[in-house]
């Protein structure tokens, strides 16, 4: 990875916006941490973005768990030893298939307490 360039960290990107994030900014000219919870998509983003010849490194992370936080936090540290930029699209996927009309109030709040699982 060149050592000079800035450096992003994108969660939850093996696809959708977060995919999309990950290639635009390496683009740019920044290296790109991809982060997935599940490390063979995350693996198979990578390869398909540097297939374009982007500089995209992957990651394991699943932002409830404070251990995956803290393994990246070290990896971060030892590999780059700064991070420019970091951009959350990681996000709890509780009523996959489920019509936004059709989700439960109970549902929802899980959702919720998943989400602030940090705060």
């Amino acid at each position: 990875m060149k050592k000079d360039a800035h450096i992003a960290l994108v969660t939850g990107s093996n696809r959708g916006i977060g995919l999309e994030t990950c290639r635009q900014l390496a683009q740019q000219g920044l290296t790109v941490i991809l982060t997935s919870r599940d490390p063979d998509h995350g693996v198979e983003a990578t390869e398909k973005l540097r297939k374009e010849g982007l500089r995209v490194v992957v990651r394991p992370l699943d932002v409830s768990d404070r251990a995956s936080i803290g393994a990246l936090e070290e990896f971060v540290a030892a590999e780059f030893g700064r991070l420019d930029a970091l951009i959350n699209t990681a996000a709890v996927y509780l009523d996959e298939g489920v019509s936004v009309f059709e989700v439960t109030e109970e549902l929802f709040r899980e959702s919720q307490k998943k989400d602030n699982f940090l705060k």
